[in-house]
């Protein structure tokens, strides 16, 4: 069950886009989603394929992030401890970290969106996907300054992979598509 959703639209200096560090866009999107992991029968929790759909309230093009290996989508996370490499969620007034971020959806100023969460397991032939509620939140526009700590961080971890938790990753759509037709023609043999 989805709880909680929260969405920034970061503006960044110029001279921070590219600059050999995690920005790539003078506005780029962040997400943040609280909830109840699920489950799906006969399918260990590592395995479960999960479809984050992100769409506008009133209407418009949605946008998806497929990931797979981890029970838990941590999408805007700051590093809480360093030496520990633990994580925690961006306190209310903050704002995320471009290195940690999972996913940068694009993000319209002044608009609401709602997120829903679809699982994709094995062994669940008598089952089809299941989709959670769907909780919306409006975007909270930002600009990113030395003082909110959102300027300079360093370019180290932006290399892909870094920074996340072992185990994770994430899929392309027809990446997804070509895993699904495998899951249903070995169904089918059996």
């Amino acid at each position: 069950m989805l709880e909680n959703l929260r969405l920034w639209r970061i503006h960044y200096p110029v001279d921070q886009i590219a600059a050999g560090g995690c920005v790539f866009g003078e506005y780029e999107g962040y997400i943040d989603l609280n909830y109840q992991d699920g489950s799906l029968p006969g399918t260990p929790a590592e395995e479960v394929i999960s479809v984050l759909r992100l769409a506008p309230k009133t209407g418009g093009s949605s946008q998806t992030f497929v990931f797979a290996g981890t029970t838990h989508f941590e999408g805007a996370p700051q590093l809480w401890d360093p030496a520990t490499a633990a994580f925690a969620d961006v306190p209310d007034g903050g704002l995320p970290s471009p290195v940690y971020a999972l996913w940068k959806p694009v993000l319209e100023p002044d608009r609401e969106y709602c997120a829903t969460l679809t699982l994709y397991g094995r062994n669940d032939l008598a089952m089809a996907s299941v989709t959670s509620n769907s909780v919306c939140a409006a975007v909270i526009n930002a600009t990113a300054t030395p003082d909110n700590g959102s300027v300079g961080k360093p370019s180290s971890g932006c290399a892909l992979g870094s920074g996340h938790p072992s185990g994770f990753w994430a899929l392309t759509l027809p990446t997804l598509a070509i895993i699904l037709s495998a899951l249903r023609v070995r169904r089918r043999r059996r």
